[in-house]
């Protein structure tokens, strides 16, 4: 199997480098686990930290790569009053993240 093979069939892989290792622990321990009833809860309460830990990470690495991509292409083309457009529009959808 190879490592991107191995990520997908871990559910909590893709989420390790953005949360604990106790985090990511739990997630792998209720992957494993049919989740019954009195366990929805707890798996319940795991999602939202997972969300919260990975969507942090994530709007930083999105935004990181839209200011790089906006730089180069500012680069590209020199100082332009369109490239306001692009950096206020993606301000605009920052905001619609939540």
């Amino acid at each position: 199997m190879s490592a991107a093979s191995a990520e997908l069939a871990d559910p909590a892989a893709w989420a390790v480098p953005a949360v604990s290792a106790e985090l990511a622990g739990r997630a792998r321990m209720l992957a494993r686990n049919d989740v019954d009833d009195h366990e929805d809860g707890r798996a319940r309460a795991l999602a939202a930290e997972l969300r919260m830990a990975v969507g942090l990470s994530g709007r930083r690495q999105a935004q990181a790569y839209l200011q790089a991509a906006l730089d180069q292409l500012a680069e590209a083309v020199g100082p332009r009053p369109e490239l306001a457009l692009v950096a206020s529009e993606i301000e605009r959808l920052e905001a619609t993240y939540g």
